[in-house]
């Protein structure tokens, strides 16, 4: 015990030496705190002008109140229709969103179907996408909400004539006073998980980038493992027992990695319980170890490990579920460490997928290095 123990203690001296490691676990930190920051600030997607063809349209700026509070994904500022459409046409927004001089009766003429009710509301765009068809749901939302008022004057009127004596102020305190509680949407991922609150979509890739990095983090370990190992670290280690010695390498590496990781997922606020982040810790640090193991049997651990390093690293971007979920290349997922982490807080599953992944890892690693030393051993006969 004693020995393992110096072990431990000389490979993480040994490993915080190295100067790529230390950048790596210093990025784990910064990584977060540049996320959270820009969080804080206008993360928008979609940039919309919102003008007003009467200045003093006092029905125009209660929508355009109400079309500002809480909104993160679509950034919105106020100018003059004529410069909205300039700032449209020098790309500087996406569109330009403009209001009628008598927003409330180009609005009471549409509830009622007088004629010339149609399209009032301006939209100034250079092109069609999905975000601005989206951000067009928020429009909508917010004069379909002071239709519906007008809708309820109508509806009241008709049906009972002798609320002519009621000013429409008055009935409408009716309509706002209506004591309605609870939500009327419930939130669910894929997997049946109840989601108490919506998170902000420049923080939710944080645990993917995490999780790249410290798969990243094991191939350069195994490149370190292979120059110390040239360079005769380990002459001293039975050559029966390197693979002990390798996974020890592997796993001391991603503690380290993974212990910064879940430090930061905690300070960030996604981490999802501290038994759970343990358990996913242990797993997917052997999936580490076990990964650059593998990585390193497989394309040796100098110069073919770092020319595939860069691609590693695009393509767990691109397929795992980092920023995109694609579902159309959900197999090919399961075949990178990174899935696992990711999923793990928000799936039971996954624990098992992890686990049994651990072990194919296990399989392969061994396959390999039998094939290569059967290999070895012909070369020497022949």
């Amino acid at each position: 015990m004693k020995k393992l123990l110096m072990w431990f203690l000389l490979l993480n001296k040994r490993l915080y030496k190295k100067i790529t490691y230390v950048g790596i676990l210093l990025l784990v930190p910064i990584l977060v705190f540049l996320f959270s920051l820009s969080a804080r600030e206008s993360g928008s997607v979609v940039t919309v002008v919102l003008a007003r063809e009467d200045p003093g349209d006092a029905f125009s700026a209660q929508i355009i109140e109400e079309l500002q509070r809480d909104s993160i994904v679509i950034s919105f500022q106020e100018s003059s229709p004529e410069s909205a459409i300039e700032l449209v046409s020098a790309g500087k927004a996406d569109a330009a969103w403009i209001f009628p001089a008598d927003m409330h009766g180009r609005l009471w003429d549409y509830v009622y179907e007088e004629k010339g009710s149609d399209g009032f509301v301006r939209v100034v765009e250079r092109e069609q996408t999905v975000p601005l068809r989206l951000a067009r749901e928020k429009l909508t939302a917010a004069v379909h909400k002071q239709s519906v008022k007008i809708t309820f004057l109508k509806y009241i009127r008709e049906v009972a004539p002798e609320s002519q004596q009621i000013s429409d102020q008055e009935l409408l305190t009716y309509l706002e006073n209506t004591d309605v509680s609870g939500e009327l949407f419930a939130f669910y991922d894929i997997y049946g998980n109840r989601r108490e609150e919506t998170a902000n979509f420049l923080t939710t890739p944080i645990r993917g980038l995490l999780a790249v990095l410290a798969t990243v983090s094991a191939v350069v370990t195994a490149m370190y493992y292979q120059s110390d190992l040239d360079n005769g670290i380990f002459s001293l280690l039975p050559e029966r027992h390197r693979v002990f010695g390798e996974f020890g390498y592997q796993m001391i590496s991603a503690v380290n990695i993974l212990f910064v990781v879940t430090l930061a997922l905690w300070a960030a606020g996604l981490s999802a319980g501290i038994l759970t982040e343990l358990l996913i810790c242990l797993l997917f640090g052997i999936c580490c170890a076990l990964f650059g193991m593998l990585m390193r049997a497989v394309f040796g651990g100098g110069r073919g490990l770092a020319v595939l390093l860069p691609v590693l690293i695009i393509v767990m971007l691109a397929v795992c579920p980092v920023f995109f979920d694609f579902g159309q290349i959900r197999k090919l997922q399961f075949l990178l460490p990174p899935t696992y982490y990711i999923n793990s807080p928000y799936n039971d599953k996954y624990f098992t997928y992890l686990a049994l992944y651990d072990m194919i890892l296990l399989i392969l690693y061994a396959a390999v290095t039998w094939l290569k030393d059967f290999c070895r051993k012909m070369r020497k006969q022949g």
